[in-house]
């Protein structure tokens, strides 16, 4: 995670995707809420999941796709 006060990134064991992901892109949300989209998976390949990011709560969820 990137630490804007500090202009550095930091680990945050605390806190584990549900998928394990390079190459995904984020978006913060309301200042709380980081959205996590896509990526790639060595063992799944390409992913077209979405992970939502609870900041204060330090809670990750893997969204439900939408069909």
């Amino acid at each position: 995670m990137y630490n804007v006060e500090k202009d550095k990134w930091v680990s945050n064991e605390e806190v584990q995707l549900c998928v394990a992901r390079s190459q995904a892109s984020a978006s913060l949300f309301n200042d709380n809420t980081i959205f996590i989209f896509g990526g790639y998976n060595k063992e799944v390949g390409t992913l077209n999941s979405i992970e939502r990011y609870d900041i204060r709560a330090k809670k990750v969820t893997l969204l439900p796709d939408i069909k």
